[in-house]
């Protein structure tokens, strides 16, 4: 369900649909995932303690029990992404019983070149002179 439902905006292994590809939609779409990660990256979670990774993972079930994630503009083209009742209540067990964890992420060439570039794309956000950045 994670994989299905969350992992698009909320991890490093993004699949967006063509038409999120496309100016002004991937403008929205890049800030919406940036935002996400900064709240929750399935893809870091590994790294942090394991009393850590609980305290996540209970706010991102108790968020998509309240009907805040998915997103509305998200499930509005996304509609397959909708949490059901039967997955959230499998998520809630898989939680109480601690059988949600993460492993420590496996840094990629790949990912530690995004990592660089994606460091360089907040310099330029900032509008602050950044050292040169090799990618």
């Amino acid at each position: 369900m994670l994989e299905k439902d969350c992992y698009s905006c909320h991890s490093d292994q993004r699949r967006l649909s063509w038409f999120d590809h496309i100016v002004p939609g991937y403008l929205l779409v890049r800030h919406d995932i940036l935002t996400a990660r900064e709240h929750l990256n399935f893809s870091t979670l590994g790294a942090k303690p394991a009393a850590a990774q609980q305290a996540t993972l209970y706010e991102a079930v108790n968020m998509v029990q309240l009907g805040a994630m998915p997103l509305p503009q998200f499930l509005a083209l996304h509609p397959e992404a909708r949490v059901t009742a039967d997955e959230l209540a499998t998520l809630k067990v898989s939680w109480r019983r601690g059988h949600l964890r993460f492993n420590p992420p496996q840094m990629s060439r790949q990912s530690v070149k995004q990592s660089r570039g994606s460091r360089w794309l907040r310099c330029l956000r900032s509008s602050l002179h950044c050292p040169s950045i090799q990618l």
